[in-house]
């Protein structure tokens, strides 16, 4: 009976041993289970951007930050000192062709037209008096010479009565000679008096063209002190958008200062800057095009300057026409695309950020719960895709967000919740 007992408890002991075995190693199962589970490192699916591979046309592109500038700038300048009375336009704001945008004060100006135009007055007046004593010169000079010419007449007379005489006898030589010396004398007289009339005419005259030039002077500054003064009220040379303008009312400005700057924003160019490690790549008239508001604008490259100091090429873009330049805007920044070729059907992914600062061709492919590390090769596509070379089929999903955080391992677990 003891041994019988003794039996039944050593298999219950027994029994009891397995049972805490198998705890044991249920336990252990379990623990290694949710270390292993906790210790791969994880990311959280909504966290990421994750783009599929698919294949796509693509524009194959050199991209380049650029600047959109109207063709052309309207700059006003003072063109006297002047002060500046009221401002009408604000800097930034669209205005149309004959709008007003600035007053000046010009009462400096006005005193100096009243002055030149009473200048003219005078002037006018003192050409009138040459002229009247000209006229009376002539007049008097025209009596002189008839009242010369008579008595050189009867000076004449004589001198053929005493002749006549002489010759018969009857007068001396002296007195014949006499009166041919007063003939000769009226001669000069005449001679005389007829050059001392035109001496004093050129002189008149000489004085009347002077006076005539000093009004042709004072009438020319009169008509540029109108000018100016028409210059006062400064409106919109043409439809635009008012760059810059002097706003503050009260200031004097100087000749040639900058009053205002309008663009004429019915024509825009793009400037642009890329490295020069492009320049055997770009050429003139190459197609260039960039987008706003998914809008598509063209071009072509009018001229490349390069910068060899500084390691950059500048650009110059001219826009084809185009019934949408109303989206555009004056020193708006867009990123301009310049056209290498065309592909068909080509291997591609969504750039994301992962492709700005990404220094091996290795990418996280997500399949089933995690983000397996995978090399790929790849190449230039355009601004918003690479083209895939190796590495990846259609399909693929790819995380293109930033992976610096776990770029040591090769496989991340991804959540989905």
């Amino acid at each position: 009976m003891d041994i019988i007992f003794s039996q039944k408890k050593l298999n219950q002991q027994k029994k009891v041993t397995k049972i805490k075995y198998c705890g044991i190693l249920i336990l252990v199962s379990g623990l290694f289970f949710l270390i292993k589970h906790f210790a791969t490192p994880s990311a959280n699916l909504h966290e990421l951007k994750v783009a599929t591979v698919n294949k796509r046309d693509l524009r194959i592109t050199i991209s380049a930050p650029a600047v959109i500038k109207a063709h052309k700038e309207e700059v006003i300048e003072s063109e006297t000192r002047a002060k500046v009375k009221r401002v009408w336009a604000y800097a930034g704001e669209f205005v149309k062709k004959g709008q007003m945008l600035l007053e000046l004060d010009m009462r400096n100006i006005e005193f100096e037209l009243a002055k030149a135009n009473e200048g003219i007055a005078i002037k006018k007046n003192q050409i009138k008096q040459k002229t009247l004593e000209l006229k009376q010169s002539k007049y008097h000079a025209k009596d002189e010479l008839e009242k010369l010419n008579i008595e050189l007449e009867s000076a004449e007379a004589l001198f053929e009565r005493k002749q006549h005489l002489h010759e018969r006898g009857g007068l001396s030589r002296f007195e014949l000679q006499e009166a041919e010396i007063l003939v000769k004398k009226k001669k000069i007289d005449i001679r005389q008096t007829s050059q001392k009339q035109q001496n004093s005419e050129r002189l008149v005259n000489a004085l009347i063209d002077n006076l005539h030039l000093e009004l042709a002077v004072l009438e020319l500054n009169a008509k540029e002190k109108q000018r100016l003064l028409s210059l006062s009220k400064i409106s919109a040379p043409q439809d635009g958008l008012l760059i810059w303008i002097e706003q503050e009312e009260g200031r004097m400005v100087e000749n040639g200062d900058t009053l205002l700057r309008l663009a004429d924003t019915s024509h825009f160019e793009v400037e642009a800057t890329t490295s020069s490690y492009y320049e055997n790549k770009l050429f003139q008239d190459m197609p260039a095009f960039f987008e706003i508001d998914n809008v598509e604008f063209n071009g072509t490259i009018r001229s490349i300057l390069s910068v060899p100091d500084e390691g950059k090429i500048n650009l110059t873009i001219s826009l084809n026409k185009s019934d949408k330049i109303k989206k555009l805007r004056h020193l708006q920044r867009v990123n301009v695309n310049f056209l290498l070729a065309t592909e068909d059907n080509a291997l591609s992914l969504e750039k994301g950020s992962l492709f700005d600062n990404l220094e091996d061709q290795s990418v996280y492919v997500i399949e089933g719960g995690y983000a397996n590390k995978r090399q790929i090769r790849y190449a230039n596509g355009n601004e918003n895709y690479i083209r895939i070379l190796q590495g990846l089929s259609v399909g693929d999903q790819v995380i293109v967000s930033s992976t610096e955080s776990f770029r040591h391992i090769n496989r991340i677990k991804i959540n989905r919740y």
